[in-house]
This record gives C-alpha cells, structure tokens and sequence, in this order.
C-alpha cells in the first residue's frame, strides 16, 4: 500500500509499509529530490507512525532517480519566504527540517538508508543520521552551504565531531563533493555496496524488519554486501595540511592572517575556500567545537534552530542562493567579515550555540 499526503509536495514523499518495514521513497526526481517544507512534513508523519506501531521493525529510506538520493533542502524556497518577511514561516521550516533530523538521529528502531548520485545538505539529515547507511559507489557527498552564505546545518556536525576534527573542518570548509571513501571516514556512512546488488540489498533489508534481533541483522547484511570504500582524498588533503585548520577559530588560520599563502600552498583548494563565505567558515569552526564538546541531539537541534535564524536573514545568505541558484552568475558579494570576539555577529553566534 502506498500513501500519499494530499499536496503536490508532499505527494513528492511516498510510504509503502512491505511486512514490517516502513519505506519513505523521495521521489522528486528532477530536482533530485530536493526537500520542501511539505515533504519534511510528510516524512515526519511517516516517522511518528512507524514509531507508534508495533507491527512497524525498521524504516528505510531511498531516493528516485538517477542523478542522486537528495541534492538538499529546497533553499530557493527558504530564500522567497525569509524575503517575504514571513517569520512565522520560516520557522516552521527550520523547526520541521531539523525535527525531522533529530527524530531520526534518535529514533528508536533501526533506520536504513540506501544511498546513490548525490547526497548533499538535507540529503545527509535525512541519509546519514540512521542506524545503518550503505551507499553505492557513486555516492558524492557534501555540505556545500558556504557558497551560499549559510551554515552547515541538519545537525552534520553531530555526525562529523565523531571524526578527526581537521577532516571534519576540510570537508565542512570546502564543500565540495566526496565520495564514499571520505564519506565512511566522516562519519556520514557505514557501508559500500556494488550498485548492481542494490535490489538484493533492499530486498534482504526489508526481510530484516521482522528478524527478532533487526539491528543485529542488519548488521549480518553490512558484512555481506560491504565491498571496500576505496580513496579518501579530501581526509588524506586534510592529514598532509592540518594546520591550516588547526588553530580554535577560523579568524586564527592562515585563510585570515596570511590568506595570499592559501593559493600558493594549497593551490584549487584555497582558492575554492577563500571565495566561500567567510561568515559560514565562523561557524564551521564554533560550531563544529561545539558538538564535540557537548554532543547532545536535543541540545545541538535547538541551537541548529537558532543558528539558522542568525544566518537566513543576513544578506550573505540572500545574495548567496541569487548567485549560485537564481541569477546562476556564481558572483556572490559577501559582507566584510568582523572578527572580533564583541562583533555583533560573534555575540550572537555564541549565544546560538550556548
């Protein structure tokens, strides 16, 4: 039985309950399943269900299409709603979104996630907070809000404190893609599965909802399937230049003291992070610490609330999604950063992230 909820997004959601394992397909394959306000709400519905039913073991989570599980959040959407002024809206959607990812990051049965093509921003908060995460080999992964003057959001940064701290960094600070080898070293994935074996997969993690034990089964399948992840580029990038980000805030790196030694050192990829925004690179650092230090869902949600408060409504943000997603010109114009400790912007990250 498929169940659809009565909006044209939503209806991008579908649950199919087969035996005892709920699936939540994303099926909005031409914008490679970018998430809408409806479609967070209609994954949340299903979630809750399946909490509340006993005859429900797991949840798996998959994504239509050829090009990738989920390309993010629809931010282009975030973007008309905070320049309509609709406060109460927007909230709605960061509440939604980020509730959404703690429900899973704390669910209390297994959730699997089978994973393709690209799985960036609120493709990772739906994808890589579950119990057991398998990708194909194509699998890219990414948090790529620094081009668009955003933070990196979803809660990523519970997944990523769990990894060596300057990988986290370089992969937070650089936003690009990486693939599956990064991904099971970052902490966003657990196995790597050869994509021609992804029917029998799914079909074997369906037969696992009514295992006695469905964690420890699962667990079977992960070992059978796994292959090996291969490369790891970004984490072996961020091993041979750690102390470019070594230093306990970003206002204290070489990117900010010396940035004409970025290029010359680091070639592309100081080029790449010095065109990124400089604001979003603060709250990498702040925030990324943050979660290491005190790890705690509930906590770290309410304040993924707050920080994106903070950062929607700058005009970093604005003029950052017109330039990569509206006007395409890939020319945002970024606020000139302040680094002080009493900036106005620092007092209310750290009161963001208190």
């Amino acid at each position: 039985m498929i169940e659809q909820i009565n909006s044209d997004d939503a209806q991008h959601v579908e649950i199919e309950d087969i035996g005892k394992a709920r699936v939540i397909r994303l099926n909005r394959p031409r914008a490679i399943n970018a998430l809408t306000l409806d479609m967070i709400i209609a994954i949340r519905a299903g979630l809750r269900e399946a909490a509340e039913r006993a005859d429900i073991g797991l949840v798996l989570f998959e994504g239509i299409g050829e090009k990738g599980f989920c390309a993010g959040g629809d931010v282009r959407q975030v973007r008309q709603i905070v320049m309509d002024g609709d406060l109460d809206l927007v909230m709605d959607f960061f509440n939604a979104e980020y509730g959404m990812n703690r429900m899973i990051a704390e669910f209390d049965k297994p959730i699997v996630s089978l994973l393709h093509g690209y799985v960036m921003g609120g493709g990772i908060g739906v994808g890589c907070h579950g119990s057991h995460r398998f990708a194909a080999h194509d699998a890219k992964f990414a948090m790529p809000e620094g081009a668009i003057g955003y933070f990196c959001d979803i809660g990523a940064r519970l997944l990523l404190a769990k990894a060596e701290r300057h990988r986290a960094l370089m992969f937070m600070l650089r936003g690009e893609p990486h693939g599956v080898g990064d991904a099971i070293k970052l902490n966003l994935l657990d196995f790597v599965v050869d994509a021609m074996r992804f029917d029998e997969l799914r079909r074997d993690v369906i037969a696992a909802a009514d295992d006695e034990d469905p964690y420890e089964a699962l667990d079977a399948i992960g070992a059978q399937f796994g292959q090996d992840e291969g490369a790891s580029p970004n984490c072996d990038f961020a091993d041979q230049y750690a102390k470019w980000v070594s230093a306990p805030s970003y206002a204290e790196t070489a990117f900010v003291c010396d940035p004409d030694r970025a290029g010359l050192e680091l070639g592309e990829v100081g080029e790449l992070i010095l065109k990124r925004c400089p604001a979003t690179h603060i709250v990498s650092f702040a925030s990324l610490d943050a979660a290491r230090a005190d790890p705690d869902p509930e906590r770290l949600f309410d304040a993924e609330v707050k920080l994106a408060l903070l950062m929607a409504g700058r005009h970093d943000f604005l003029d950052g999604v017109r330039a990569v997603l509206v006007d395409k010109d890939h020319a945002p114009k970024w606020e000139e950063p302040d680094y002080s400790a009493n900036s106005d912007f620092q007092i209310k990250l750290a009161a963001a992230l208190q």
